[in-house]
């Protein structure tokens, strides 16, 4: 099925698809009223309806969370990023352990605020701390 310069279609609940420069994107209806929470803190990861991922060069390895996939919520409100600073699917252990056999789901907060993939060179980084290698 195509539609403006996409193809997409549905598999085990997923919308997925691929964008004409060979992003791949699906995403997972968690709850169909919004009512998921990811936070008791942050409002923005309140009424959870949805998970949005996106592998940005396609087919081509490594397809791994962390590196070349990245996940994000969509609320009623807003598409937040997995992984910042109060979401459940925390950075520490949903990404900095992605080399120690993590999903490394946790890592697109990060990258999108830190404006960096230091946790993939060097160790200490956290929300209240060192936020670079440098």
């Amino acid at each position: 099925m195509t539609c403006t310069g996409y193809k997409y279609s549905l598999w085990n609940d997923r919308v997925y698809g691929m964008l004409n420069d060979g992003t791949l994107f699906w995403i997972y209806v968690f709850s169909s009223d919004c009512s998921l929470s990811r936070s008791t803190v942050d409002k923005k990861l309140q009424n959870v309806c949805a998970e949005f991922n996106v592998d940005i060069n396609g087919f081509k390895r490594p397809n791994t969370f962390g590196k070349d996939m990245f996940s994000f919520y969509l609320t009623k409100s807003a598409v937040v990023p997995k992984g910042t600073r109060y979401d459940d699917i925390n950075f520490a252990d949903n990404c900095i352990e992605n080399n120690k056999g993590n999903s490394g789901g946790g890592c697109a907060g990060w990258v999108l605020l830190n404006e960096n993939m230091d946790y993939l060179h060097c160790d200490g980084l956290s929300w209240d701390g060192k936020h670079s290698c440098k």
